[in-house]
């Protein structure tokens, strides 16, 4: 059986930010939502003015070790379903109290209800010697990939008083054994403050491009271009019907980016929706289409994850109101052909918004989420080879999260050991945000 061992660094992020920005319409997370609800005094468009200041403390350091375990040692409820409310606002806030119509009331989240293995016992906990002083803003809903083998690059996302992340865009290096932050300054107007925007990578072109996304009142369909040689942003003239998506997924293939699912805008009074499309923009014609395809996709959804495997995009997972999902759909992208792969093992349950890393071997990692009812810290793996999921333990200091990010970071050849995966931000079930730096080092993953 696969063995993990984990390092996590939670640097110490003591400064103070203050944001004096008109933040009405402000998005909000889908955790914040509900914990909204159960407010005496709710939150409105305007009543977000001349916010506090608030402190972000993260001064703790440990060494974990996890690995796989049964599916008997493992109890992942199924999501409670939240019925209807009339004048509520939706999970994400900014789309026009969306999902939610007539009468009923939604169940309220508990605090600390994340989803815990109760029979699994939780590794010792060891001093790390990593502190890392200079770090980004707690944050969730951004994006980060990589750039080189041990660099990535961060760009936006959502933080505290639901502000959109001033310090949008930040370098991450891992390459000298401890991990570096640094704070990029770019020229030019760009994508970076927004919230479910995708980021991918060109590594011919050495671009990142930014798609889609929401701040505020306003939904995005433009593709930016931040040129990383050069720190400059710039806008792409697309041609085309460019779709207009936020927690959305993309990936790059051949030269061009892969757009599936996501949140869409409707006119009022019509509730936004979700999709369950793919559309396809070229970036060397910059032109956007939607090609032809076969089989039944899965349910339109939002806040899933795709991954790309060779000729493979295997999507999981995702959120529709009222219900998230657990089900993994393959496209064949050289036959444009949807299919549903028949799974054993330990599934999952039903979430969105959790995160996800490509493994070698056709393998895809997953952690944490949301389930439309409370916060998800369990993590599993899809092994694609035997059409198998696998449970892997966690322990109580990796805290429940969503909206975050994992990137696998792939080691040279003679240095197999050194091969990790990174988990960075989130959000919590309690109006919280992460700016944690959790790595991984697997030995057989």
């Amino acid at each position: 059986m696969a063995k993990l061992t984990l390092r996590t660094v939670k640097e110490k992020c003591n400064h103070e930010k203050e944001n004096k920005k008109d933040h009405e319409g402000a998005v909000l997370s889908p955790m914040q939502e509900t914990q909204k609800d159960s407010c005496k005094s709710s939150v409105t468009p305007g009543s977000l003015k001349n916010l506090k200041q608030q402190k972000l403390n993260f001064n703790e350091c440990t060494k974990l070790e996890f690995s796989p375990v049964d599916s008997k040692d493992v109890i992942s409820p199924p999501p409670t379903k939240k019925r209807r409310q009339s004048n509520a606002e939706t999970p994400i806030q900014g789309q026009r109290q969306n999902f939610r119509k007539g009468s009923g009331s939604a169940k309220k989240n508990p605090r600390n209800s994340s989803v815990r293995s109760p029979d699994v016992p939780t590794p010792p906990d060891t001093p790390s010697t990593v502190n890392l002083s200079d770090v980004p803003s707690g944050r969730w809903g951004h994006d980060m990939c990589l750039i080189d083998k041990r660099k990535a690059i961060l760009i936006g996302g959502q933080g505290s008083k639901q502000q959109m992340a001033k310090d949008s865009v930040w370098t991450l290096n891992l390459s000298q054994g401890c991990p570096s932050w640094h704070e990029e300054n770019c020229t030019g107007g760009g994508a970076d403050r927004r919230i479910g925007h995708t980021v991918t990578y060109d590594p011919e072109k050495k671009v990142l491009y930014v798609y889609g996304g929401s701040k505020t009142k306003r939904w995005f369909s433009d593709v930016n271009i931040l040129d990383l040689q050069t720190n400059t942003w710039s806008a792409v003239e697309a041609v085309g019907n460019a779709p207009t998506r936020a927690y959305h997924s993309c990936n790059l293939f051949y030269g061009e980016l892969l757009v599936f699912g996501g949140v869409f805008p409707n006119p009022d009074p019509e509730p936004d929706g979700c999709s369950n499309e793919l559309y396809i923009f070229n970036t060397g014609s910059n032109n956007w289409y939607k090609p032809i395809t076969r089989g039944t996709p899965p349910k339109p959804k939002s806040g899933h994850s795709a991954s790309l495997l060779e000729d493979r995009l295997v999507i999981f997972g995702g959120w529709d109101f009222p219900q998230c999902f657990n089900d993994v759909s393959v496209i064949d992208l050289a036959m444009m052909e949807f299919s549903s792969p028949v799974l054993s093992g330990t599934f999952p349950s039903p979430r969105s918004w959790h995160a996800s890393a490509v493994l070698p071997r056709q393998r895809i990692f997953i952690h944490g989420g949301y389930d439309g009812n409370q916060i998800l810290t369990d993590s599993f793996v899809l092994e694609l080879g035997t059409s198998t999921w696998i449970t892997v333990k966690t322990s109580e200091s990796l805290t429940g999260r969503a909206g975050h990010v994992a990137l696998f970071l792939p080691a040279d050849s003679e240095e197999k050991e050194k091969e990790e995966i990174v988990v960075f931000g989130g959000g919590d079930n309690d109006g919280g945000y992460f700016n944690d730096l959790v790595v991984f080092s697997p030995s057989t993953c």
